[in-house]
């Protein structure tokens, strides 16, 4: 993870060496700490839709459905016909029992 935290460092607005961190974190179940680094993403790349999916996942896994919805419906103003989100917000919605 340090090579990639130097990557970063020798090239802020590149920000594949961020995902792959977010990633590793990821995989090991420290989703608070993946989140932080997806939010760090989408500050500095705002039209980043892989960080809002992935910054979304991580607050389902958090239990933060509402916050997920938040984060998702973001990433629908990039990309109004990704299924792959409209089926997360659809879960986060069946965890929250909301069925409005």
């Amino acid at each position: 993870m340090e090579a990639y935290s130097k990557a970063n460092e020798s090239n802020p607005n590149d920000i594949a060496p961020l995902l792959r961190i977010g990633d590793i974190y990821y995989s090991k179940n420290k989703f608070q700490e993946a989140s932080e680094i997806y939010e760090k993403i989408i500050r500095t790349h705002p039209k980043s839709k892989i960080g809002f999916i992935k910054l979304g996942k991580c607050l389902m896994h958090l239990g933060k459905y509402e916050r997920s919805v938040a984060v998702y419906k973001n990433e629908l103003l990039l990309d109004a016909y990704n299924s792959e989100t409209f089926a997360a917000i659809a879960g986060c919605y069946e965890q929250l029992k909301d069925w409005k």
